[in-house]
């Protein structure tokens, strides 16, 4: 399982995760001095080695501007800036913004005994999205406490992961232990990248500002729903095997949004999906087929 990734690459998501740990450690953000100046680095970065073109650049500056605009005093274009901000977001996420040559760094048509193929990419426009949901939603990063972690969120997160894949292995996933170059490359792009990403989106974009803004009793219960669903659709699977993997999206979905309930601390969340995604990959067929 070789890995090929190229210096350009290390370079900028090592610019990234400093970044990006800055962030979530409260220290910066993207608008703040160092912060900003770790960003353009990044930036100039990934333009150098042809990770992104002058298309992109633009894009991701423009993107930058409606964020930093959302934070106006005025009304008016604090609402136009956060409706654009969370369009760039869903496109950087969905990889459609034309100009970024995300590096694939592994690709098969199968690992292991899965017979299902797999591609690992380093996703630059998704890590640009959670750099900005995350700047953005900073004040919403409660302070983690690990000792209350693992008191009182661990247990409950232990058994909803292994609930997980307890029904994956009823619906036949197999064992399939594995450990490699591949492992430790997917482990830093998953957390830094899709967890960070996704966990920004789903948990503090949409399930927080839901279980703020709803002025009801269920608002909790609400804004867990609302976000395990869109979590669900927007890893909509099709083909053999379809119905089992959604089933087991679905929990995962619950179950990520259960503990971000049950927490509100983001950190709790991201541990949540990368402790079953690395899991997944480590012990079991992955991708999943059955």
């Amino acid at each position: 399982m070789d890995i090929h990734i190229s210096a350009g690459t290390i370079v900028t998501f090592a610019i990234y995760a400093i970044l990006a740990l800055g962030i979530v450690g409260g220290k910066l953000t993207a608008f703040s001095r160092n912060g900003s100046i770790l960003l353009a680095g990044m930036l100039i970065t990934a333009t150098i080695f042809q990770l992104i073109n002058f298309i992109a650049l633009g894009i991701v500056v423009a993107y930058f501007v409606s964020a930093h605009l959302s934070r106006h005093q005025n009304a008016y274009i604090r609402k136009e800036s956060w409706t654009l901000v969370i369009i760039g977001s869903l496109a950087l996420a969905m990889h459609l913004v034309p100009g970024f040559h995300n590096e694939v760094l592994y690709q098969s048509q199968g690992i292991s005994s899965s017979s299902l193929p797999f591609t690992l990419k380093a996703g630059l426009d998704k890590a640009i999205a959670a750099i900005v949901i995350l700047s953005l939603m900073q004040g919403r990063l409660l302070h983690w406490k690990a000792g209350e972690f693992i008191q009182r969120d661990l247990p409950i997160m232990a058994a909803g992961i292994s609930t997980v894949f307890i029904v994956g292995y009823v619906l036949g996933i197999k064992l399939d232990i594995k450990f490699g170059e591949l492992t430790l490359a997917f482990a830093f792009f998953n957390l830094f990248v899709t967890c960070l990403a996704e966990e920004a989106f789903f948990r503090l974009l949409i399930q927080d500002t839901l279980w703020s803004v709803i002025k009801h009793r269920y608002a909790g219960l609400i804004a867990f729903a609302v976000s395990a669903i869109l979590f669900t659709l927007a890893h909509f699977h099709t083909g053999p095997g379809a119905a089992e993997r959604m089933l087991l999206i679905l929990l995962a979905a619950l179950l990520y949004a259960g503990v971000y309930w049950r927490s509100r601390h983001y950190l709790t969340s991201v541990t949540a999906h990368f402790s079953l995604n690395i899991l997944h990959l480590t012990f079991f067929t992955y991708p999943a087929t059955f």
